[in-house]
Parts: C-alpha cells; sequence; structure tokens
C-alpha cells in the first residue's frame, strides 16, 4: 500500500492502462478529456462507470454531459448513476485498486490538492469489488431521453467561482478577512470558560460570579480581567464575550484585550480581557448552544459565531 498524491493524471493513466479485463470506476464527477484519454488506453476491456447524475450539478459545471456521451458511445462501456455518490474509487482486474479523493476531472488530476491509497491487497481489493457490485445494483442506468433532459439544463458558474472576490486582493488561505460588523456593533469575540481547577488552586474567589460580584464596579463600568491562554497582542477592537463556568454562559460583555506587564505576567496573567457594559443573564447550558465539537471545551476561549450567539440571545431571555 502507498500513498498517491496530485497531480496524479500520469499514475491514473498508468493504472487504467494495465488492465488485462475489467475495470469499475466509481466517481461522481467526470470531464470529457480524461475520459477520452482513458478509453483509448483501456480499449478491449470491460468498463463499468458509476457517477452522480443531479440537476444541481450539471448546471454548475461540476458534471459533465459531453463526458458521459463520450463513455455511452463506447461498446465496452457501462454506465449507471446513484444518488448522494461521494466516494472515488477505481479498481483493475480484482487485482489492485485506488481509493482516492479526487474526481475524474482536469481539476481532480491536475490542479486540486488530492490524495488517496493505492493497494493490491487481494483481500482488501475483493472486499471493494463487493461494495462496488452492492452500489452498482441500486444505480440506474441513464436512458437517452434523461440524457437528453439533463444535456438542455442552462449552465451557470459553480456557486463558488465567485467566492473571495468581494474581499479584493488575494489573501493567503487562512486569512480571509471577516466582514465587519454594522456601524456600532461590538466584533464577534469568544465564549470564556473558566477553569474551576485554577479558583480552587488560587482559592482568592469561589468562582467568576463570585469574583465579578466583588469586583465589578457600576461607576466605573471597566474591570481589567486577566487571563492565561492562548496569549494574545493588545487589540482595541470591541468585541462581544460571554463568560461561562461549570458548562454553563452566566453573562455577557463587552471586551478589549490589553497586554500584560512584566509584573503581572509574573503573578500570572499573559493578557487582560478588559470586560465593559456586563450583564448577568439567565444560565445557559453548553448542551442548548450550537457548539458542534467545540462543546468538548472545559476551559479556555471558545471562538463566538452568529449562531451561537443568536442562540445564547434566545435562551437568556
Amino acid at each position: 500500500m502507498w500513498i498517491v498524491t496530485s497531480p496524479w493524471r500520469v499514475e491514473f493513466n498508468a493504472f487504467v492502462g494495465a488492465v488485462k479485463n475489467t475495470l469499475r470506476v466509481v466517481a461522481p464527477f467526470y470531464s470529457s478529456e480524461p475520459m477520452v484519454e482513458l478509453l483509448r488506453r483501456c480499449k478491449g476491456r470491460k468498463k463499468y462507470f458509476l457517477l452522480a447524475l443531479e440537476e444541481q450539478a450539471v448546471k454548475g459545471n461540476f458534471q459533465a454531459i459531453s463526458a458521459i456521451k463520450t463513455i455511452l458511445k463506447d461498446r465496452e462501456s457501462e454506465v449507471r448513476f446513484i444518488r448522494n455518490l461521494h466516494a472515488k474509487f477505481v479498481v483493475a482486474d480484482e487485482r489492485e485498486a485506488i481509493v482516492t479523493s479526487a474526481n475524474l476531472t482536469g481539476g481532480g488530476l491536475d490542479k486540486n490538492i488530492e490524495m488517496g491509497v493505492r493497494f493490491n491487497d487481494l483481500k482488501i481489493v475483493k472486499s471493494l469489488v463487493h461494495h462496488f457490485d452492492a452500489l452498482w445494483a441500486k444505480a440506474a442506468t441513464i436512458t437517452t431521453k434523461e440524457l437528453e433532459y439533463y444535456d438542455a439544463l442552462p449552465r451557470g458558474k459553480s456557486k463558488d467561482s465567485n467566492r473571495g472576490k468581494t474581499h479584493g486582493p488575494k489573501v493567503r488561505f487562512g486569512k480571509l478577512p471577516r466582514r465587519p460588523p454594522a456601524p456600532g456593533t461590538p466584533a464577534l469575540g469568544w465564549i470564556i470558560v473558566h477553569s474551576e481547577e485554577a479558583y480552587k488552586r488560587d482559592g482568592d474567589w469561589e468562582s467568576p460570579m463570585h469574583q465579578l460580584k466583588n469586583q465589578w464596579r457600576s461607576k466605573t463600568r471597566e474591570l481589567d480581567w486577566g487571563w492565561t491562554s492562548p496569549k494574545m497582542k493588545q487589540d482595541p477592537t470591541p468585541r462581544r464575550v460571554l463568560l461561562a463556568w461549570k458548562g454553563e454562559v452566566f453573562g455577557h460583555a463587552i471586551a478589549t484585550i490589553k497586554e500584560a506587564t512584566e509584573d503581572e505576567i509574573a503573578e500570572g496573567s499573559e493578557f487582560f480581557f478588559t470586560l465593559t457594559e456586563f450583564q448577568w443573564a439567565k444560565p445557559v447550558s453548553f448542551k442548548t448552544l450550537p457548539l458542534g465539537r467545540r462543546r468538548r471545551h472545559h476551559r479556555g476561549l471558545i471562538r463566538l459565531d452568529e449562531k451561537i450567539l443568536a442562540a445564547y440571545w434566545t435562551r437568556s431571555k
């Protein structure tokens, strides 16, 4: 077994060219040029193609009807389609297979960052063949009338084709700027999840609620709230934060980030949330918020998004 990485057109062409009897192909989307090359290299062998055929895929130019027509013209090929197909693999002669993330399109073979595994373990290959046969039995054939219907559908740009253009110049992956909030609205911040162990260890306060009741001053309307990890740089941007303890959000505030001095770092605070406009709220359990995997965090910071904040406002009333 070994890894197959993109671009992998050369390896794919060699793989199908070495087929002696039967080729089984599973992929949602195909394009014409790779199929022409496949049929040329695999001439004289039996070929089975399983694909996805849905209106949105055709309209968005994900699925090329011309590729399906090319395959159907080949007398040694059979084509069927099945709904909700996302799997991609090819099997040669029940002796070798490739399972991959790539569709059989120009992008999948040459441009996209794809990865897969190639193996010749006969037991695993046989299991994959059985899986193919089960899918094939459930799949439907494509009639000429159906193909004409899909071919007549209007084509447009992919729904992803303009993504990112509103942000102007290209930005590095992972650095896509967030849409700015409306004027006067604080940016989204975090759920500040307090550690029970830290409060037990320090012993100054029983809980963050106890600490807030003693330290919050309604006259000044501001409180530096020390924090340790992850360390952040000073940022004057007002952000909405929620405060949590033992799996429940108990209040909300506006916060900016202030760097700690050397003495403050020595005392255990890497930086401070400068809290303003703090408000107590009806306790809201993490279980009722759309946190997903983030619910596992029992301490630290959980990034807020609009869905989480909307759910909090609804449940804290």
